[in-house]
């Protein structure tokens, strides 16, 4: 862990947001646990919580995780019927979240909206975030209501077993189906 914390301390971006962070050690406590996950094999991986040495333990071992393809595959069957859009195209969408799942969670829903090659594909900003928020889960607790991550931990999971996940399949329902005039800014914040 200290190598990995002298390792953020001497990127100029972590730098520079842990001078400006009203809680700087908590900050640097976030940064690490999220550098830890992507070490650990990236967000839908592994669940960082507070006891980090448990969660270094616990990777090691054998765990019946779903593929990632095959996890792919799954949420694309799951968001399908509300999508709006032929499953390929959506699966392009899907697939492109667990492919960057491993970069800052936070960023990755804004991110992709201005990604040329998901913009030249076709797909609008409104499309991307509503996807963005349905596979990876609304900012600030992805974990709670990211489908992928559910059908990564467990094969034979349904949304029906979750409010949170039902709820967010219902909003990136609404959301595909917006014209492109919505207000992206807006619609980020809504999560």
């Amino acid at each position: 862990m200290a190598n990995t914390a002298v390792d953020i301390l001497a990127r100029p971006t972590s730098l520079s947001g842990l001078q400006s962070a009203y809680e700087p050690w908590t900050y640097l406590y976030s940064m690490i646990r999220r550098e830890l996950s992507k070490q650990l094999g990236g967000f839908f991986r592994v669940d960082v919580g507070g006891d980090l040495s448990r969660v270094c333990e616990e990777a090691r071992e054998e765990s019946p995780l779903t593929p990632v393809d095959e996890a792919v595959d799954q949420v694309t069957r799951i968001l399908a019927p509300h999508a709006g859009m032929p499953p390929n195209r959506l699966r392009e969408l899907v697939a492109y979240f667990a492919d960057h799942g491993d970069r800052n969670l936070s960023h990755l829903h804004s991110v992709a909206a201005r990604d040329p090659e998901l913009l030249q594909r076709g797909y609008t900003k409104g499309q991307i975030l509503a996807a963005a928020n349905a596979v990876l889960g609304a900012r600030p607790r992805h974990w709670e209501a990211s489908i992928l991550g559910e059908v990564i931990r467990d094969r034979d999971w349904t949304p029906a077993a979750s409010p949170a996940h039902w709820r967010a399949i219902e909003k990136f329902g609404r959301r595909m189906r917006q014209p492109e005039g919505t207000d992206v800014q807006e619609f980020a914040r809504a999560g």
